[in-house]
């Protein structure tokens, strides 16, 4: 006969609702009814999402991965990073995307902290830094990837790359071919990533002297439509720009297509730089653009690395690894 929690309740002499609060770890619950009843949830062999064992253990072996955007294949390659790594270990791997939106992410980090894992590695929205600065204090591990908290990081491990250099770095490569009405396609400044990108721009036309249009400025979210609405901008204002910057790969595919349904030529009459590598199917043959090469997939194991150190080796000096942005011209 399966066991269930009110058995739990009634052998341990407390209420459902108390052991329910043990279970999900949330609610008061003195140390010497918590220790009972998880002694009578492993007695009973009372199954609460495979946690009766773990509970006896003090180990879920379980981690919490949180992406922001799972059709992105920079992220699906920190993904396979990552389980690549771990795939020879115990660790049950639990991923979710919060599709750019704080408030799931809040709900998905709660989730997560309900099922115990043991680790949480996020690349964050922005929008949560106190509760995940709270999960630390709570006990729960933090991997930062991709993403810092703007204004405390230093206690977090933290895994991703040099924006600011790789923003600086691909303006420059399409004033160095002669561009000078530069457009650029950007997601919010909520998520760091952009805003560090976009002050790479900002110090490289400022060394070069190159004159900002507002514009031909785009802010909006890093996916494929936003590629799309800021070309449309750029031809409302009239200013139509020699060169296009694209702040991550879905944005520049946007902009691409986009040029291609106005019948623009991509390069020989709009040059197009993206922020990471794109994935040409559907695009024309032999496309030619400047782009900042990541390190996806490198970062993902890098990542399970540190993971294996906090869980097996109780790594508590925050670990720092910033990946240089490489600059790749085609012409």
């Amino acid at each position: 006969m399966k066991v269930t929690i009110k058995d739990v309740a009634r052998e341990s002499g407390v209420s459902i609702a108390t052991v329910s609060r043990v279970i999900n770890n949330n609610g008061y619950v003195s140390d010497e009814i918590k220790e009972k009843v998880e002694n009578t949830i492993v007695s009973l062999n009372y199954q609460v999402n495979g946690l009766a064992k773990s509970l006896k253990e003090e180990k879920t072996n379980m981690i919490g991965i949180i992406i922001p955007d799972i059709s992105n294949p920079y992220f699906m390659q920190i993904a396979k990073g990552l389980e690549d790594e771990l795939e020879s270990e115990r660790y049950n791997l639990i991923f979710s995307s919060s599709n750019e939106d704080p408030v799931k992410e809040t709900k998905l980090i709660n989730l997560l902290l309900e099922k115990r894992v043991e680790v949480i590695i996020i690349a964050t929205t922005g929008g949560n830094e106190e509760l995940i600065k709270n999960v630390e204090k709570n006990g729960t591990k933090v991997i930062l990837i991709d993403r810092y908290l703007d204004r405390d990081s230093g206690s977090f491990h933290l895994i991703l790359e040099n924006n600011f250099l790789g923003g600086y770095k691909l303006t420059q490569s399409i004033i160095n071919q002669g561009h000078k009405k530069i457009g650029v396609v950007n997601g919010s400044f909520d998520v760091n990533t952009g805003s560090d990108r976009y002050k790479g721009f900002e110090k490289a036309i400022e060394d070069y002297k190159i004159q900002r249009s507002n514009e031909l400025i785009y802010n909006g979210e890093f996916r494929e439509s936003c590629g799309f609405k800021a070309v449309n901008k750029f031809i409302k204002s009239g200013e139509i720009p020699s060169g296009i910057i694209a702040f991550n790969n879905l944005m520049a595919i946007g902009v691409i297509k986009r040029l291609y349904e106005l019948g623009y030529n991509v390069p020989d009459d709009v040059c197009v730089a993206s922020y990471g590598e794109l994935d040409t199917m559907g695009l024309l043959n032999n496309l030619k653009i400047n782009f900042i090469k990541q390190k996806p997939y490198e970062m993902g194991i890098e990542t399970g690395k540190v993971l294996k150190r906090m869980v097996d080796e109780n790594l508590i000096e925050p670990h720092i690894s910033v990946y240089e942005p490489e600059l790749c011209i085609e012409r």
